[in-house]
């Protein structure tokens, strides 16, 4: 068989090759048993050789293996017996069931025995009642190691050990995915886990000068902050709006800002777009990316929004010179609007 296989896939398709070849059934046989008595075959294997000797007719090939196991002392795979039996009886003898309990249980078998017994309508009622027995049993150590991870969770909580803290909570979701604190649980870490990203991000760029290029002259204008400080309580939404844009467009970001969030209580989708254009235009990247994620994290249904949101990461990303992962969005958007504004003409200007 050269290298013997391991699970039972591998095996199933060593076997259809065979076939295919013409090698017949008897010598396939025999080099299953072969590899299984060298211990090369995993459980699920196991259960492959087994059914094939079965539905192949080779029970004496399939009875050595189990004599073998038996001498040896060692666990006996129960539920094989119970297949070997079943194959030419349509029940098995209550004295051959008794012993099939004393086997299972001494060898810790109980539930897989119990399983091929109900799977071949075995008539003996203690079957279905040690399968139930033996369900429950499980269940119960499971939400016992749960409560158990439950109480690690809380001891890495209390001592601040996030890392840890999540990898007890990826245990738990291991045993049960669907358990709703876990998935709750692991939601919040990775959100905090961004949140963390986005605040190393932002303290990396304080660290250093903002790259100039990136970054238009602030335009000085005498006494126009007086005269901005006046107009606030006169200004609406939409006054607001159309004067920032004013003053975007005269390079005076920061007043630009400064008016438009005046307004911050009422503003909708279009106020929360144009504000991170002004912070990428006033070199603050990290607040700009630290925004167009939370965005992203609302998973709002709007388009647009979100569209925007992606374009102003990429834009961000690369203000903090990280410029593969700005390309790599920017591609990413491209894929979806390949002519989302002037995307297609930076992708250019960044791979080159």
């Amino acid at each position: 068989m050269g290298n013997a296989p391991i699970e039972s896939k591998d095996l199933e398709l060593w076997i259809s090759r065979q076939m295919i070849s013409g090698i017949q059934t008897s010598q396939i046989a025999d080099e299953i048993i072969r590899q299984w008595e060298s211990a090369s075959l995993s459980i699920s294997a196991q259960h492959t050789a087994s059914r094939f000797c079965i539905l192949n007719g080779y029970y004496t090939s399939l009875i050595r293996m189990l004599r073998k196991f038996l001498a040896a002392g060692t666990a006996l795979p129960w539920a094989h017996v119970i297949e070997v039996v079943l194959t030419d009886n349509d029940h098995i003898p209550k004295e051959l069931v008794d012993s099939l309990f004393i086997g299972a249980t001494r060898d810790k078998l109980l539930l897989s025995t119990s399983a091929q017994a109900l799977i071949h309508n075995e008539k003996d009622p203690r079957w279905l009642k040690i399968f139930d027995s033996e369900i429950k049993e499980k269940n119960l150590a499971a939400e016992k190691k749960r409560d158990a991870l439950y109480q690690e969770v809380l001891i890495f909580k209390r001592e601040g050990m996030h890392r840890e803290q999540q990898d007890v909570v990826k245990n738990i979701l291991a045993m049960f995915p669907q358990d709703r604190d876990a998935n709750q649980l692991a939601v919040k870490h990775q959100e905090q886990s961004l949140d963390e990203t986005l605040a190393n991000i932002r303290r990396n760029h304080d660290r250093r000068d903002k790259p100039r290029s990136l970054k238009e002259p602030e335009v000085k204008w005498p006494k126009l902050s007086t005269r901005l400080a006046k107009l606030k309580k006169r200004l609406n939404l939409e006054s607001a709006y159309e004067l920032a844009i004013g003053l975007h467009q005269m390079a005076l970001h920061q007043d630009a800002l400064l008016i438009l969030r005046t307004q911050k209580n009422k503003w909708m989708d279009r106020e929360r777009c144009f504000e991170m254009e002004l912070l990428l235009a006033e070199g603050q990247f990290a607040q700009a990316l630290e925004n167009s994620q939370k965005i992203l994290k609302e998973q709002i249904g709007d388009a647009e929004l979100i569209f925007t949101a992606i374009y102003i990461s990429a834009k961000a990303y690369r203000g903090l010179e990280d410029f593969e992962q700005a390309t790599s969005i920017i591609r990413g958007l491209l894929k979806h609007r390949p002519d989302y504004r002037d995307a297609p003409l930076l992708l250019r200007e960044w791979e080159s």
